[in-house]
């Protein structure tokens, strides 16, 4: 686990797009990492560890296995939550 300095958000701004924000320092700094392309809005996040994390919108479904990049999902559909089940995901 990541520990509570470690967290990872959805974030976007009007004119701006989306992005998601990973914080390793219990939030003093954020970077900024660009989604996936043909992304839509952002609702939630889960992460694994701090380079293991996922996003969902509402058409699809986003993941990093390197805390670098997103790749889209090969689920169908989205969902306005992310769960993290167990221990390994």
């Amino acid at each position: 686990m990541g520990g509570a300095k470690d967290a990872w958000a959805a974030a976007g701004y009007s004119g701006v797009g989306n992005f998601m924000l990973h914080t390793s320092d219990g939030g003093e700094t954020f970077e900024k990492i660009k989604p996936a392309n043909y992304t839509s809005l952002l609702l939630d996040t889960a992460s694994q560890n701090p380079t293991h994390a996922a996003t969902s919108s509402p058409l699809n479904v986003q993941y990093t296995m390197d805390g670098k990049s997103f790749h889209h999902s090969i689920e169908f559909g989205g969902g306005q939550s992310v769960e993290k089940l167990g221990t390994t995901g």
